[in-house]
């Protein structure tokens, strides 16, 4: 996919814009708050209905206006979100899409930025929402299935905290998250397998080291019925004590490793920030070979983290795929790819 052009109304700091891109690289440059950042949030949120920066859509409309709207024109469709003060809208090629799993795929961008670090330190439930929009991007069978199971936890962890629990009702609840379990778990074993298998070799090219790099599925359970029923009901003791669901995916997390060391207490800032680009390039293929077409790739600032030599070999890895990068000037570019270059200026972009 080759996003062609992207159209803003009154989103963060911008009245209106018509973006033209690059199809193989485009460069924002700007100093520190023009609004640089903000054309690669409307981007992703075009990809994943969410913004990495605020837990609030409402927060992404211009103040004082009513509404946002975010477009982007691809050789392959108009993708539209619009954004009110109760709620958004989403459009593919002017339908609307009722339903976010009818949606969530079709437009991909992958994010790299300099606070990703946060993924090793971060709580279990930032890791498995990562794994699960990339599954559920890949897969709507994978995201309506966890939206079943979470709506099932929310029944049993209402009904545990009842003074009088109905013991049969909590057992049909029970049996319903045995074959969502399954799968859910399936899903995220053939995701970490795959991302395991690219890690290591991306890692070893980013940092010219031997280095192994690892990460592990911390799986609730295995993937059978019984072994799932099994655990469901030694957990049932505790479930009723604590008044929440103790036993389930939702309590899954994932650790990464290098050369059997902890990354978070054993790594270095420097090597963190590696490890995490070769996780987002491992993304990329994995989007790429699920999907048959490759995300777009979007670099927000992350030159200035690295020395000369890390950015040298980052731009040797970088992908063949429409790329967007941000910076507060030019240099370190490696500028050997067909570009389009614009500045950023308090919201006006030349």
């Amino acid at each position: 996919m080759i996003i062609q052009e992207l159209r803003l109304r009154d989103f963060r700091n911008y009245d209106f814009l018509k973006l033209s891109l690059h199809p193989e690289l485009t460069i924002l440059v700007g100093t520190n708050g023009a609004g640089k950042t903000n054309i690669l949030e409307a981007l992703l949120f075009i990809s994943n209905t969410k913004s990495f920066r605020c837990s609030k859509d409402q927060e992404m409309i211009k103040k004082d206006r009513d509404f946002a709207r975010v477009e982007a024109i691809t050789d392959n469709g108009n993708y539209k979100i619009t954004i009110q003060k109760k709620g958004k809208t989403l459009f593919i090629d002017d339908k609307l899409i009722e339903r976010s799993s009818d949606y969530l795929g079709r437009c991909n961008c992958l994010l790299f930025k300099p606070d990703d670090l946060f993924l090793f330190d971060a709580p279990p439930g930032e890791r498995r929402m990562i794994m699960d929009l990339e599954i559920g991007k890949i897969s709507p069978f994978y995201l309506k299935t966890l939206l079943s199971f979470n709506k099932l936890i929310k029944e049993k962890n209402s009904l545990l905290k009842q003074e009088h629990i109905d013991l049969d009702l909590l057992e049909v609840i029970e049996q319903s998250m045995i074959p969502l379990i399954e799968s859910i778990i399936k899903e995220r074993e053939r995701f970490s397998l795959y991302i395991n298998e690219k890690l290591t070799p991306m890692y070893q090219r980013l940092s010219g080291t031997d280095t192994v790099i690892t990460m592990q599925y911390k799986k609730c359970a295995e993937a059978d019925k019984e072994g799932i029923a099994s655990a469901i009901r030694k957990s049932r003791e505790r479930d009723l004590f604590l008044t929440y669901t103790s036993f389930g995916p939702h309590k899954e997390d994932l650790q990464f490793q290098m050369d059997d060391y902890d990354v978070y207490s054993f790594a270095s800032q420097g090597q963190k920030r590696m490890i995490v680009i070769a996780f987002k390039l491992a993304l990329f293929e994995y989007i790429k070979e699920m999907r048959g077409d490759p995300p777009i790739i979007l670099l927000d600032d992350i030159l200035s983290e690295l020395d000369s030599q890390n950015k040298e070999r980052l731009f040797a890895c970088l992908p063949d795929a429409q790329t967007l990068i941000t910076g507060t000037d030019i240099e370190g570019f490696r500028l050997n790819r067909e570009h389009r270059v614009y500045t950023v200026k308090e919201g006006v972009i030349q």
